[in-house]
């Protein structure tokens, strides 16, 4: 790979000090855990598997175990599953790299966080600064994007398989929204345009992150017949998890169609609102269109970016304070 690109040189030097002792503990540890946060999203094992395929491939001589949760949909068609691994792993000294998770509770295996040392690679507002080491860049679309960043300016920058570039690119394709959402950025592309030069087959990625069944589209047409939109331009829907289980589907996909609103005129904040019974909560997946957003979630249990954030209710009696203060953002 180029790395005579100069904006990924520019992020390099941006990070160079954390860069440096990242990669230090790298070799320094014989022992390492990587782990994303739970209800993981394309960035999270994208950016999990991509890391991990690098470090085995750079490191064939250490220990590297990847810890987690399975994704609802794309494991094992686009990420393999997780593996189990023993408590006994734990007893000694390891470093625990944990991407894509801005705080302890969503940290996809607690037992990582038994670690002598960790590092936080983030793309998320710094909720928790919880590392030895935090690596946090709000201005990157997703964390694989910061992931592969931080090897190209190591001296295994050309340990990146074809394998690891299809789990980096998904990562960033899925939070960049296939490179719409504002976060994208020009380094966003130069990131991107390294993973290609690896001649993997994009049409064959795409396909398997897009590919929908037909009861995905008996669930779109369902959110069209039933969506609610407020005076001021907040749009939404609601799906109960009978709903789900009557048209099809698994409930953890609900919002995935969040951004059905998303190129509609006159609505500047959407968001989903799916059951979750065994938590008793009703799980909020929230956007909107350059308005931060990300208050208000954090009001309601929740977090995440200026534009694009998640946050929980325990009742639907709340949607209409949530509401409310959504529109008060749009006044």
């Amino acid at each position: 790979m180029d790395l005579k690109t100069p904006l990924i040189l520019a992020s390099g030097e941006r990070f160079a000090s954390e860069y440096e002792t990242i990669y230090r503990l790298i070799t320094e540890f014989d022992r390492i855990a990587v782990v994303a946060h739970t209800f993981p999203d394309f960035d999270a094992l994208g950016t999990s598997y991509g890391l991990y395929d690098w470090l085995i491939t750079s490191f064939p001589n250490k220990e590297v175990i990847i810890l987690g949760e399975d994704h609802h949909d794309f494991s094992p068609s686009i990420y393999p599953m997780i593996p189990e691994v023993k408590d006994a792993w734990f007893e000694k000294d390891f470093l625990a790299i944990i991407v894509d998770t801005a705080n302890t509770d969503r940290v996809g295996d607690k037992r990582a966080l038994q670690a002598k040392t960790i590092v936080k690679i983030d793309h998320h507002p710094a909720v928790e600064q919880y590392g030895t080491i935090n690596l946090v860049a709000t201005d990157m679309v997703a964390s694989s994007q910061l992931v592969v960043d931080f090897i190209l300016n190591t001296p295994k920058y050309d340990q990146i398989t074809k394998q690891a570039a299809i789990y980096f690119y998904s990562g960033i394709v899925g939070d960049s929204g296939r490179f719409k959402y504002a976060s994208t950025s020009p380094h966003t592309f130069a990131i991107a345009s390294e993973l290609i030069k690896t001649n993997f087959d994009l049409n064959d990625i795409y396909n398997k992150m897009y590919i929908l069944s037909l009861n995905d589209l008996y669930l779109q047409a369902h959110i069209l017949q039933n969506f609610s939109i407020s005076k001021k331009g907040v749009a939404y829907y609601i799906v109960t998890e009978e709903e789900f289980t009557r048209i099809g589907v698994n409930p953890l996909i609900g919002k995935s169609y969040v951004n059905i609103f998303s190129d509609i005129r006159g609505v500047p904040i959407w968001f989903s609102v799916t059951e979750d019974s065994e938590a008793h909560v009703w799980r909020i997946s929230l956007r909107s269109k350059g308005i931060p957003i990300n208050g208000v979630a954090t009001k309601y249990n929740g977090g995440g970016h200026a534009q694009a954030s998640g946050c929980q209710v325990k009742t639907l009696d709340e949607l209409n304070d949530f509401i409310a203060d959504l529109e008060a953002l749009i006044e």
